[in-house]
């Protein structure tokens, strides 16, 4: 939740009326950081320890299951890095049916407020690579 600091300096000459303005315009300025604090809550189920096994004819994996859920609609985007290997890109990440964005520019809209699923990944390489790590950056912003 973001902290909101206000900061007024009220002179002696401060009229009634100006007074009253500051007073509804504090009030406007609370209710509204309140109003739009948004929580984003994520589970997602996978054994951290297991190494798995991409599926070398689609090039894909899943991951265990994620629920993501908001108190108000949202859209977000993913990063997803690979480590150790340099000929292995991921192309896509999906959460159930749902293809999740990894452009910046157009994250994907959640307009029901969760998205849940089996997590797969998307891979392309040409070799079949060997042991790697996938870190996973998800990007959340207000709709």
């Amino acid at each position: 939740m973001k902290k909101l600091r206000i900061l007024l300096k009220i002179h002696n000459h401060v009229s009634i009326f100006g007074f009253g303005r500051i007073l509804v315009f504090l009030f406007a300025l609370i209710f509204s950081s309140l109003a739009l604090s948004q929580t984003i809550n994520i589970e997602w189920y996978y054994d951290e320890g297991t190494t798995f096994i991409i599926d070398e004819i689609y090039q894909r994996v899943s991951i265990g299951t994620i629920y993501i859920y908001s108190n108000v609609k949202f859209k977000f985007y993913v990063i997803p890095k690979v480590l150790d290997v340099q000929s292995v890109t991921v192309t896509g990440v999906r959460i159930k049916n749902q293809f999740i964005s990894m452009n910046p520019s157009s994250p994907t809209i959640v307009t029901n407020k969760w998205v849940y699923g089996t997590m797969v990944i998307y891979f392309s390489y040409i070799e079949p690579p060997e042991d790697f790590k996938v870190e996973f950056t998800f990007v959340f912003l207000p709709l």
